[in-house]
């Protein structure tokens, strides 16, 4: 019970105290808030200024934007109408050839070959091994 007269004591006092403070605060702001015509056209005369700025700022930016975008694309299409290298293959240079092979037509010529007499005997001796397996 000794607590409830302890708070019931502190709250009006504390409640008190701040309608005291929130008065005097109340009662000081008109004073300070009164500013006359001619300050009040400076303010809204800058805010309009830095409106003004903020918007040419921003505007500045979508344009730099803008171009960047741009100079992308225009790289990106550069890119593309230019024919990639073709990789030298590491084949062997043809016989009888002194200099090494490069580009796709080098290649072909450097695959290994076999006569046409040599390809058809060994075709003989395949079928000939597979019909004795059946």
């Amino acid at each position: 019970m000794s607590r409830m007269r302890i708070l019931s004591a502190v709250f009006p006092a504390a409640a008190l105290t701040a309608a005291v403070l929130m008065g005097s605060a109340v009662c000081a702001v008109p004073a300070a808030a009164q500013v006359s015509p001619l300050e009040l056209d400076n303010i809204r005369a800058q805010q309009a200024a830095a409106q003004r700025q903020s918007v040419a700022i921003a505007n500045e930016a979508m344009a730099q934007e803008a171009r960047l975008r741009t100079e992308q694309a225009i790289l990106d299409l550069e890119n593309q109408r230019v024919a990639p290298a073709l990789p030298t293959l590491p084949y062997a240079a043809p016989a009888g050839s002194t200099t090494p092979p490069s580009g796709a037509k080098a290649a072909t010529t450097a695959y290994p070959s076999m006569p046409d007499k040599a390809l058809a005997d060994s075709n003989r001796q395949i079928e000939k091994i597979r019909k004795h397996r059946h």
